[in-house]
Formats: structure tokens, sequence, C-alpha cells
């Protein structure tokens, strides 16, 4: 069957129905929206641990009485500033993909800012958790 034998529809349009179904730009921006919210999620994780260092540091240092934390913790409490500062860039960035024309180079900084926030994150809640080890340790010794 050719177009010209396709019946005419009643309204007169004439233009061929190929093009109804999903408007696949929206369906991109809803995935793009999608990771933005998942990479400031990360980056709030990150946010999130590194205001806990205070509060760490505190009880490491009431606990272990002077005994030397783990070399990640000590990177921790020393560069909690760097730590807030990268999970601060990974929400700015998120929101800065918006302004990117094509959608592959936002979906890849995507991925990437993704993984960079919830690396940050679990990065310094390792390193805040390492010393319980020695101080359960303590604890079974004492």
């Amino acid at each position: 069957m050719s177009a010209q034998d396709r019946p005419v529809p009643p309204d007169g349009d004439t233009s061929p129905s190929e093009n109804v179904g999903l408007p696949w730009g929206l369906i991109g921006q809803i995935g793009q929206i999608a990771l933005v919210l998942l990479a400031l999620g990360a980056a709030g994780f990150g946010l999130y641990e590194c205001a806990q260092v205070g509060r760490f540091e505190v009880i490491y240092r009431d606990e272990l009485g002077g005994k030397p934390l783990p070399l990640a913790t000590q990177w921790v409490i020393a560069y909690r500033a760097g730590f807030m500062t990268g999970s601060l860039f990974v929400a700015c960035a998120a929101i800065a993909t918006f302004g990117l024309r094509e959608r592959w180079q936002a979906i890849g900084a995507l991925v990437a800012l993704l993984m960079a926030g919830v690396l940050i994150g679990l990065f310094v809640k390792c390193a805040l958790t390492m010393p319980f080890v020695v101080i359960i340790k303590q604890m079974g010794h004492g």
C-alpha cells in the first residue's frame, strides 16, 4: 500500500502519522534531571559525612588517649575542608550540566560526578569508622 492509496482522514490531515509515539527529547530531559538529582544526593551524602568529622575527632581523642589514628583518618581530619569543597563542587557541577548543549556530554559528566560524589562520601565514612576497630580491640584486651 503506497502513501497515495491510504485513506484520507476526515479532518483533511494528509500528514503521515509515523511520528506519533514517545517524545524522546522529553525522556532525555527527564533522565538528565534524574541524574542531576542522584548527583546532588551523592554530594549531600559526602557533605553529611564531612559534617561528622568534628564529632568523630572528639570521640577518638577521648577514647584513644593519644594513640595514632590510621592514615586515612588523619587525612580526613586534616583536609576536611578539601573533602567538603569536593562535595560542593560535585553539586555545583551537576547543576551546571543543564548548560551543556549535547545531551551525551551532560550524561557523561553526570555519571562521572555521581561516581565522584559517592567515592568522596564512602572514603570519608570508611576513614571515620576505621579507628573503631582499634577501640574494639582495646576493649577486648582491657
